[in-house]
């Protein structure tokens, strides 16, 4: 390898640039998003999770919205969270569910399994192609399931914030 002693301009902008941190904002909004817990919802125009922080919805730079220190605030938030999440579930299972029943009476009455075209993945050369195959519902059953787990989930949690909420009110619930 030939060291150049004597680097002209060219070749000291090329190393500087090469050297210069490049920072990559969609990774940075992913890694934001899983050490927030993951599933955002969209709310008042931005993006926002579980444990009360925000994000813009049209830029991976932000900016962020840290949760707000009042407690009744956060917990208008939290309730705003569930609540939207429990919406778009119900609505993805909903659609879900029809396309299912949809494929499953395709399928009924047929003498062999229909067919699908899918995409595959070479793992050792990368290489893709389509291939054809039985008609295999079992993750779109799969994914109904984990709907359905998790519509009683947010069921659960909007329960246990209103409890809190009544519990911080001083009200008990008769």
């Amino acid at each position: 390898m030939k060291i150049n002693t004597n680097p002209n301009k060219r070749d000291l902008d090329r190393l500087r640039r090469a050297l210069e941190p490049r920072i990559d904002w969609r990774a940075y909004f992913f890694r934001f998003s899983t050490e927030h817990g993951g599933d955002p919802v969209q709310f008042e125009g931005r993006l926002l999770w579980a444990d009360g922080w925000g994000h813009s919805a049209t830029d991976y730079r932000g900016p962020e919205y840290p949760p707000p220190e009042d407690p009744v605030e956060l917990a208008r938030l939290a309730r705003a969270y569930w609540q939207e999440r429990r919406r778009m579930v119900t609505a993805e299972r909903r659609l879900l569910s029809a396309r299912l029943e949809n494929l499953e009476s395709l399928q009924r009455g047929r003498s062999v399994a229909l067919q699908q075209r899918e995409l595959a993945v070479d793992e050792r050369s990368g290489t893709a192609s389509v291939v054809t195959g039985d008609l295999d519902l079992s993750a779109l059953r799969g994914r109904l399931a984990w709907l359905g787990q998790d519509a009683a989930d947010c069921e659960r949690k909007l329960t246990e914030l209103v409890e809190r909420e009544e519990t911080l009110d001083g009200v008990e619930k008769r």
